[in-house]
């Protein structure tokens, strides 16, 4: 819940004997839904513990977490090109 980002691991394809085949790129895309809000979301004890880990992550110096929080920000805000328009 505390993840700016969602991991897309690709298309798995079942093979013979239950192995699993990849069928597509590991790949990181912004999430659509803001951290504040994933948080909003749960229930309350686990609600309690994600904003106090939240506000944690966010002042900490020895943590990058929050320039993941803006660069979110600022992508999200960002006007994007349309093909289709």
């Amino acid at each position: 819940m505390l993840r700016p980002l969602d991991i897309h691991m690709g298309d798995y394809e079942r093979r013979k004997h239950g192995y699993r085949r990849k069928g597509g790129m590991f790949r990181l895309t912004w999430s659509e839904k803001s951290v504040q809000k994933q948080i909003q979301e749960l229930g309350t004890q686990s609600k309690t513990r994600c904003e106090k880990s939240y506000q944690y992550l966010m002042n900490s110096t020895e943590s990058s977490y929050s320039d993941f929080i803006k660069k979110r920000k600022e992508e999200l805000d960002k006007e994007r090109f349309n093909l289709y328009d």
